[in-house]
């Protein structure tokens, strides 16, 4: 099989996209031997660059711009299609961009065989065969009613998540919540509204209160503070620092509680069985974390623009000292994502299947 993915990520739009599909593909190369390119923005971060093409990944810049609001969507298809030249027809596109919808999707669909859509904001309209929303919201069944086709077959919900294969190792592990002695904090790829700061001055701020507990601090490869971060980690004497990691499984399942966004993130820790506090750093996220918060998933901290340190401190202290929210938590995280811990192949690859049928 021949699959192009559509995707982007920069500083200041954080890296969840291009993580997520680099996570799809994984898994198309290893299920259907698959030969994967990559579409990106020319802004994307050289390190992220650089870890496509160290995955074996075909990588092409598309030259047009998306500034958070807008895009020529004609020039960018158009552009796309050059990348293919004289290509024959692609079996699979995969599009995971805000800025695109059924108006690209439909310049694009002659030139593959099947075309799928990767979204978690149903504003817009999709012409396409298989849409995935892994997010969690209210009346899922209904969320693009009136977006899609009748005939578009749609994944939605946490039983979707796009994990990285690292997680399926600790799938059988129980967790035990009793004591809370190691923290993780970890804002994604880039942590545009410098989160991570905040949590180290609520620490800094409190050292009496958290000198028993360990925190690990993880900054993504695109974190523009990264230079700070460490600094201030290395001035205090329970605070680690790691940047740009490939053992997140591994870290949270030595984690008793983590610190951090929404978007994927919330979902390997729900996987991994991992109580934690979350902080929503853009418009997109807050429906999910609050329906995460309000299933007992996760403590809901409050959005970027009105949390301070010393909310952080008070929620922090808060988790710490109830073992028994923290066990609840943990149940519930592992129930929400129990089609991922106990099913034989992923249900995307399931659906992925299923279409070629339609």
């Amino acid at each position: 099989m021949e699959i192009a993915f559509r995707t982007n990520g920069s500083s200041a739009i954080g890296l969840g996209h291009v993580m997520r599909c680099m996570t799809l593909a994984e898994m198309l190369r290893q299920f259907y031997n698959a030969e994967i390119q990559f579409w990106i923005n020319i802004d994307m971060p050289d390190a992220m660059v650089h870890e496509l093409k160290s995955s074996g990944f075909e990588v092409h810049r598309v030259m047009s711009a998306w500034n958070g609001e807008h895009i020529d969507q004609v020039q960018d298809a158009n552009a796309c299609i050059q990348i293919l030249q004289n290509s024959e027809q692609l079996d699979l596109i995969i599009v995971d961009h805000y800025g695109l919808d059924q108006r690209w999707e439909v310049i694009l669909k002659p030139y593959c065989r099947r075309l799928m859509v990767i979204d978690d904001l149903a504003n817009r309209k999709h012409s396409c065969h298989m849409l995935l929303d892994q997010n969690l919201s209210p009346n899922m069944e209904l969320r693009y009613a009136g977006l899609v086709s009748n005939t578009c077959m749609k994944l939605i919900g946490p039983s979707y998540a796009l994990l990285r294969q690292q997680f399926y190792a600790y799938k059988n592990v129980n967790r035990q919540c009793e004591l809370c002695r190691h923290v993780l904090i970890s804002f994604g790829g880039s942590d545009p509204t410098s989160e991570t700061l905040k949590v180290l001055d609520a620490i800094e701020f409190n050292r009496i209160s958290f000198m028993d507990i360990a925190f690990t601090v993880v900054a993504g490869p695109a974190n523009p503070k990264a230079t700070s971060i460490q600094e201030r980690c290395n001035s205090l004497p329970n605070v680690t620092y790691l940047s740009s990691i490939s053992n997140m499984a591994e870290l949270l399942n030595e984690t008793d509680l983590a610190i951090g966004a929404g978007g994927i993130s919330i979902w390997e820790r729900a996987f991994m069985g991992v109580p934690s506090l979350v902080i929503s750093v853009a418009s997109n996220q807050i429906e999910a974390v609050l329906e995460g918060a309000h299933k007992g998933l996760l403590v809901y901290v409050g959005n970027s623009e009105n949390v301070g340190p010393n909310d952080i401190a008070i929620a922090l202290s808060d988790i710490i000292s109830d073992s028994e929210m923290r066990k609840n938590m943990s149940y519930a995280c592992r129930e929400m994502m129990h089609k991922l811990i106990y099913g034989e192949i992923h249900p995307i690859l399931s659906g992925i299947n299923n279409i070629w049928e339609v």
